[in-house]
């Protein structure tokens, strides 16, 4: 008898050690494959990095990781602030700087654009303050930030692997460039980074020309020269050029450029190409119409017609090599006769307004909206003269307006589309897993409890 009630318990007791054993396996594996999602995605960005052709400075990590926000940085299009007013529930709450450097507040019914692009929080703070005394006795006003866009940094030229790299505050411009592995052609002596910069409210293009040479590969008994190795920015724009050689001629670059070439030398294996000269030559000036560069060869009158958008595009045809005395023109947009998109989309810029446009059409010529963007925040700024207190800015929901439950809205010249980008929605626990395993369990010992 004894036995019997022991042979029971200790099978109650096995059980019981199942269940628990169980439980901890599916919730174990539920966590693992979390993780091994997160891994995953990290091993095949790193398969997907190419190999750095030189080690960059020690103190640089392998990858690029996130890094804490800077609550006193300027702010820029795509940040997201938090806007508080003491007692005030309406202006209060989170905005999105759009492309234009403005946030659409909230106060008495409507929505205002008040511009903050460059300004540090503090000095947001002022500007809203100054803005909302019209509707508010004395408001009291703090402005944080709350997210910021990744930065990126894009690569042309002389490199393996040309094409946008995140980047955080402490990366260099030598990380970058071994990181896109540069070859046997490129000339580290005259490496350009074209940079946009916000100066009272307007944005300026500046280009450096940085001898890299001189940190990489120091004359014999000379230290590193710092100064040519500078921190990257968001958005800078890097060229590595080829190296050159005298005598294979010299091509032309005027029109929409920040620097117009009268006689940029060739180089050979591989040949100067349409893209390169124009980034030898500053890159494109804000008004550039990028549909419409053409170029004439020597001694022919016939012009091409080359659209960089297509010539862009990988091991693409129209990247034309260039020829000795050819001669590159990129045509200006006339004044507002385009309009701009940015935001959510997929390739933000500027559209010639040559025919007539809509909201949708406009979207669609952007390349459509990119993954996780806000499709019901959707807004047109408009301003007919340039005067700030014109400006009109009207949202719409895209949803409903594909759907036909709401009109379309024909451009105008000079528009702005703004669509509000979105993040990826958060991670949600799949207790699919855990269920099956206790299901399991239950019919285990319901099948020999008795």
């Amino acid at each position: 008898m004894r036995n019997k009630v022991m042979h029971k318990t200790e099978k109650h007791l096995i059980l019981s050690i199942m269940l628990k054993f169980s439980v901890g396996i599916a919730l174990s594996g539920l966590s693992l494959q979390m993780a091994g999602a997160d891994d995953a995605a990290g091993t095949k960005a790193a398969q997907d990095t190419p190999g750095a052709a030189q080690p960059a400075k020690p103190e640089e990590a392998a990858a690029i990781n996130e890094e804490a926000i800077d609550a006193h940085q300027p702010l820029r299009p795509g940040f997201v602030i938090n806007v508080s007013v003491v007692k005030e529930k309406e202006p209060s709450g989170s905005y999105t700087v759009n492309a234009a450097g403005n946030i659409l507040i909230k106060i008495a019914e409507m929505t205002a654009p008040i511009s903050l692009a460059g300004q540090t929080p503090e000095q947001a703070a002022a500007a809203i303050t100054a803005f909302l005394k019209t509707y508010i006795r004395n408001p009291l006003v703090t402005v944080s930030i709350v997210e910021v866009p990744r930065s990126t940094v894009t690569i042309s030229g002389a490199v393996k692997v040309s094409g946008p790299i995140s980047i955080n505050s402490t990366t260099t411009l030598a990380y970058a460039i071994s990181r896109a592995e540069w070859n046997e052609n490129a000339d580290l002596s005259q490496v350009r980074i074209a940079r946009r910069k916000f100066v009272n409210g307007e944005e300026k293009l500046s280009t450096l020309v940085l001898h890299l040479d001189a940190f990489m590969r120091p004359a014999p008994g000379a230290l590193p020269d710092d100064k040519q190795n500078p921190f990257l920015q968001d958005r800078d724009s890097i060229f590595v050029p080829y190296k050159s050689l005298v005598n294979n001629g010299v091509v032309t670059v005027a029109g929409a450029v920040i620097k117009p070439q009268t006689g940029l030398i060739l180089q050979v294996n591989p040949p100067l190409r349409l893209i390169e000269a124009i980034s030898l030559s500053g890159g494109l000036a804000v008004d550039a119409d990028r549909h419409r560069v053409t170029l004439r060869r020597a001694g022919s009158d016939t012009v091409q017609v080359i659209d960089l958008d297509r010539a862009e595009e990988i091991n693409s045809t129209f990247n034309l090599a260039l020829s000795p005395n050819d001669s590159i023109y990129v045509g200006k947009l006339e004044a507002r006769s385009y309009y701009t998109v940015t935001g959510g989309v997929t390739k933000a810029g500027h559209f010639p307004l040559d025919k007539p446009t809509t909201l949708t059409q406009a979207v669609i010529a952007a390349g459509g909206m990119a993954p996780y963007a806000r499709d019901k925040s959707v807004y047109i700024i408009r301003n007919p003269d340039g005067a700030a207190s014109h400006t009109k800015v009207t949202s719409y929901n895209w949803p409903q307006i594909l759907a036909g439950k709401a009109e379309d809205v024909a451009l105008k010249a000079g528009d702005s589309i703004w669509i509000a980008p979105g993040s990826p929605p958060a991670r949600q626990m799949d207790l699919m897993g855990v269920l099956s395993a206790l299901t399991s369990v239950r019919f285990l010992v319901s099948g020999t409890g008795n």
